[in-house]
């Protein structure tokens, strides 16, 4: 029983438009430039105040790089993560729902 339910699953994936596979690889892919995006806000957050960052350059370049950097990288997060749940989000969110429903 459970390989002719496989055997249903593998036909219907490879029976879909692939117009839709290339939406949810692209979706995976801004969904990894927003965690990266946000890894990028989180460091520059934690490394505020530190020299480490630009060493030659003037304490107040230094942090208003930062500010650029944190305000940069963090409308690209917001952007690719907004995107990134319409192309893949709501499926996702569909498939684990139905999920849940069909065990109870």
């Amino acid at each position: 029983m459970r390989i002719r339910r496989l055997r249903q699953h593998v036909s219907e994936f490879f029976r879909r438009d692939w117009l839709e596979a290339w939406v949810a690889a692209f979706g995976v892919l801004a969904f990894a430039i927003a965690v990266f995006c946000a890894f990028v806000v989180v460091y520059l957050i934690v490394s505020f105040n530190s020299s480490s960052l630009f060493s030659q350059a003037s304490p107040t370049f230094r942090r208003g790089l930062q500010v650029i950097g944190i305000i940069l990288f963090g409308l690209i997060a917001g952007m690719a993560f907004i995107g990134s749940w319409g192309m893949v989000g709501k499926r996702i969110a569909r498939g684990l729902s139905g999920r849940r429903n069909r065990v109870r």
